[in-house]
């Protein structure tokens, strides 16, 4: 008795039944929600649920709204604004367009927002098509909103309706959720004359499991005019917009499908960006702290066809802390189409870009639809390297232009598998004193050349380049007023050395003037068409080229035990050893000697290597920069090169420093044939071949699938295949270095 009389009385929250599509105001706020003509309309029930304490819940007559056009709300004039934690709940149907979706429809009014929710918290809005208005739902200062199952721009019957934005989600609207990973409770943004979404100030905002730019099917265009998604901040501190997550780290279930599920964004069709966190200035800053995972951007929802954001897949601008993708399973944004994937600066400090498919089919394993450049970094006015880019373990596939490109202050590119563009790496712009590390990146089919730097102080380690047009790794000095100098290509241990082969001109090419010193340590590769090192002096009439002219190192003694010559005071000298005379390639790595005040040296080999071994070396100042190779020396014993099959003239000479004879054969191009391997289709996950070539002594580079190239013999065996469908290339190369410009292929399929 004591309680009941000290106790507060508090209201009861009040269910309310909308019964018709009228827009007429309530007769009396007496808890019943009826208008003159007896029913209950949605303005009605809103004004009721307005004048209750507690949670309310206005819910729709099934017999009135069940997804069918007729069961639309034209709206005069604006809905009275929700002031307390109110559910709205138009559940979901079997709709006129022949998907589930919302049962209700609300057309209207034009040049207004439909729906208003202002400084109330918790609220729900469920099951509605919106179409009309100037803004489907406008929020503010009102935590907690879930906005899921509705349409924004599209009837019930799935055509055009037309609005300006879904949803604005304004300041104080902190911890708003937008979809589910629940595809019933998916939301639909399409046909906006403005954004889709926009997130203005308000923090820890999630967006899960939508459709943008699509239909309700999730595969026909209808694109938002501006972005899909906008995400900024206000003027001050108080209205970041901190912690927003778009999409999640889907299930490995879901990952393993090629469609967008499990909380997957298709974020598509926008005519500017399908993500934008820079906005567009004056009241709109850049977001904080976005995280961006396990989206469709550029796709529908099959993942079968290209969907582009015609500017970009995600604009980053200034937005700091930002965070594309991740580094486990089903974090990945597979992003498609569109003039750039992923472009961000000046200064985005602490952009991380990670294990995206950028230009990737949904199954993981082609090309469908590129962007014009993959990732595209400005670090100009970063103030620190510690708060420098990551571009780290995506895999990017291209039809031309530049995988990425990183203009300005350093930046860490790590890990990344780039395909078929016309340059894979290009950095650019003053580094500021600190350069960027390029580091075991995979980079095949170029159109041009691999990785192109433009600047100075790079770290150049680990990389494979294969099948570049031009050079492997080009230093570009041709293009600036100023030379470049300072970086760094391959390292001191097998880990750091570059790996470059197939290349149609040099392996390394660093074009560039005179006062320059750029570092070549330990690379390998073969089947480069030019020279392994090439300095080329980018001022005409200059006396000396890049690294200040440096001469290659002299070899003037060889055995199996040791070999010595002469060069600059103090330099560095690193001898390599040769499969081959052709200046096109490097094999491996023998040792480094340091030159004497007299301009001596010699290194003692670990172990004897064999007569005939091909040696050759370079050296580096001790101001850092590095010369071509020496020409190749034979060790006594045995002939340098075999001529061999073909037919042509043989040229007999003297290996340099040896006086032992070699061959040279004139430049025929060796053929390569599979005389033995798999059938056409087979259940076993294990396949072998067998080939030869029309040169004797030829030796082999093979590959499968996406695979580089690498020396083999033959036979070559492949154990635990996944099945699907492969392709196994294999290359003959000469004794005089030529590569059959043709591989031998072989398809073959393994089944279930």
């Amino acid at each position: 008795m004591f309680a009941c009389l000290v106790l507060p009385a508090v209201a009861n929250a009040e269910n309310f039944l909308v019964d018709s599509t009228a827009d007429a105001t309530d007769l009396a706020l007496d808890g019943h929600c009826l208008t003159e003509g007896g029913k209950c309309t949605l303005r009605a029930a809103i004004e009721e649920a307005n004048a209750e304490e507690g949670f309310n819940e206005i819910e729709f007559s099934e017999s009135t709204f069940d997804g069918k056009v007729a069961g639309t709300i034209v709206l005069v004039d604006s809905l009275p604004p929700l002031t307390g934690p109110t559910s709205i709940n138009g559940k979901t149907c079997e709709t006129a367009a022949g998907v589930s979706g919302p049962c209700v429809g609300v057309d209207g009014p034009s040049g207004k927002p439909a729906l208003i929710v202002d400084h109330a918290e918790e609220v729900e809005v469920w099951g509605l098509a919106i179409t009309g208005a100037q803004t489907g739902i406008e929020v503010d200062g009102s935590p907690g909103l879930k906005a899921q199952a509705s349409w924004f721009g599209v009837k019930l019957d799935g055509s055009p309706g037309g609005i300006g934005t879904g949803i604005l989600i304004g300041p104080g609207s902190d911890g708003s959720r937008v979809g589910s990973t629940d595809a019933e409770r998916r939301d639909v943004f399409a046909n906006s004359t403005d954004d889709g979404l926009d997130i203005h100030g308000a923090k820890e905002v999630l967006v899960r499991g939508n459709y943008f730019g699509v239909r309700p099917d999730g595969v026909t265009p209808a694109a938002n005019a501006k972005d899909d998604i906008e995400v900024t901040s206000g003027s001050s501190e108080e209205l970041e917009a901190i912690g927003t997550l778009i999409g999640t780290r889907v299930s490995s279930a879901a990952a393993a499908t090629p469609e967008c599920d499990g909380g997957c964004n298709v974020i598509s069709g926008a005519g500017a960006s399908g993500i934008d966190l820079q906005g567009d200035g004056g009241v709109e800053a850049p977001a904080v702290t976005t995280v961006v995972l396990g989206n469709y951007i550029g796709l529908n929802a099959s993942g079968s066809a290209s969907v582009p954001n015609v500017s970009s897949g995600v604009r980053v601008g200034k937005a700091a802390r930002t965070i594309v993708g991740g580094s486990k399973a089903g974090e990945a944004n597979r992003v498609n189409g569109g003039e750039v994937g992923v472009i961000a600066g000046p200064a985005p400090v602490d952009l991380v870009v990670r294990g995206n498919l950028i230009g990737v089919d949904a199954t993981g394993t082609g090309t469908l639809a590129p962007p014009g450049e993959g990732v595209s970094v400005e670090s100009v006015e970063l103030p620190t390297a510690a708060v420098e880019a990551t571009i780290a373990d995506n895999e990017i596939r291209m039809a031309g232009g530049v995988a990425i490109a990183q203009e300005g202050f350093g930046a860490t590119i790590a890990d990344n598998e780039i395909f078929g563009a016309e340059i894979g790496i290009k950095t650019h712009g003053s580094t500021a004193g600190h350069g960027n590390l390029i580091e075991s990146n995979s980079v095949k089919g170029l159109r041009a050349s691999g990785i192109v730097v433009e600047n100075d102080l790079n770290e150049i380690t680990g990389n494979e380049i294969s099948d570049a047009s031009n050079a492997g790794i080009w230093i570009n000095g041709s293009t600036v007023s100023f030379g470049l100098t300072g970086n760094l290509i391959g390292g001191d241990t097998a880990a750091k050395e570059n790996v470059i082969d197939g290349s149609g001109g040099d392996a390394i090419e660093i074009s560039s003037r005179q006062h320059t010193e750029n570092e070549v340590a330990r690379n390998r590769g073969i089947a480069n068409n030019g020279p392994f090192i090439d300095l080329v002096a980018t001022s005409p009439g200059t006396e000396k080229g890049p690294n200040e002219g440096i001469e290659p190192p002299m070899l003037s003694t060889l055995t199996q035990a040791s070999v010595g010559g002469s060069a600059e005071a103090g330099a560095n000298v690193r001898v390599f050893r040769k499969q081959l005379a052709a200046a096109g390639e490097v094999d491996s790595f023998l040792g480094e000697a340091t030159v004497d005040a007299d301009g001596d040296w010699e290194l003692i080999f670990s172990s004897e290597i064999p007569a005939g071994s091909i040696v050759t070396a370079t050296q580096t100042s001790t101001a850092g920069g590095t010369s071509e190779l020496a020409p190749a020396t034979t060790v006594p014993g045995a002939v340098g090169a075999v001529a061999g099959g073909g037919g042509g003239e043989a040229v007999i000479g003297t290996a340099a420093g040896t006086g032992n004879l070699f061959v040279i054969r004139p430049r025929i191009r060796p053929r390569t044939k599979i005389v033995k391997g798999p059938k056409g289709r087979s259940r076993t996950d294990t396949a072998q071949f067998e080939f030869e070539s029309s040169e004797r002594g030829s030796l082999f580079l093979c590959k499968l699938d996406g695979k580089p190239f690498d020396l083999c013999r033959s036979p070559k065996r492949y154990e635990r295949l996944k099945p699907g469908k492969h392709v196994f290339r294999v290359r003959a190369i000469d004794p005089a270095g030529h590569a059959d410009p043709s591989p031998a292929k072989s398809y073959f399929t393994v089944t279930d």
